[in-house]
């Protein structure tokens, strides 16, 4: 594909979301490594023969644009061009992530005049931050934290089995629960 021609179709995707094309996208940019210089969306297309045809290329895709996203705290969207599809962006392919009840939301191929009604209304889901441990220099020592043993938990279980009053205010104590 001439270098031209992909450089157009980013040209295209940039002006339809309202901004200009990364000259330098990728490592070699000082501003952002996006295919646009779109402040909340980082935008990755794949036009011609290159285009990733089936589902574990284009979810791998999308996974990798979106941790690049999420280091630029931005929204990742995935355009796809094959080569020989209409030359209107409305149409191209899109992936984003849509909230679907699950905590992260549902990776969605759609058509791009559909993923940019989808933004306009703030239903596409905003990528996840990195999973951080959490820091726990200032927690006491395990020996200091209170333990359940097995054995408690039996107890326990056996009143509740005893009694028929699952649900109620009846004060089930632990009663010789050792702690420490």
């Amino acid at each position: 594909m001439n270098r031209n021609t992909w450089k157009g179709h980013e040209r295209t995707v940039a002006y339809y979301f309202d901004t200009i094309r990364n000259p330098l996208s990728g490592g070699n940019s000082r501003v952002t490594r996006s295919d646009s210089r779109h402040e909340t969306l980082y935008i990755e297309l794949k036009s011609g023969k290159g285009v990733p045809h089936t589902w574990k290329a284009i979810e791998k895709l999308f996974l990798d644009t979106e941790e690049k996203a999420v280091k630029e705290g931005k929204i990742p969207i995935v355009v796809l061009k094959p080569a020989g599809t209409s030359a209107n962006v409305q149409n191209w392919t899109c992936y984003a992530r849509i909230p679907d009840g699950t905590f992260s939301g549902a990776i969605v191929g759609l058509p791009l005049r559909v993923i940019k009604a989808l933004l306009d209304a703030n239903k596409i889901a905003k990528p996840l931050p990195p999973y951080e441990p959490l820091d726990l220099g200032n927690s006491p020592p395990l020996e200091d934290v209170p333990t359940v043993s097995e054995a408690d938990v039996r107890r326990l279980a056996r009143r509740l089995e005893k009694s028929s009053t699952y649900g109620t205010s009846k004060d089930y104590s632990w009663e010789g629960t050792q702690h420490g």
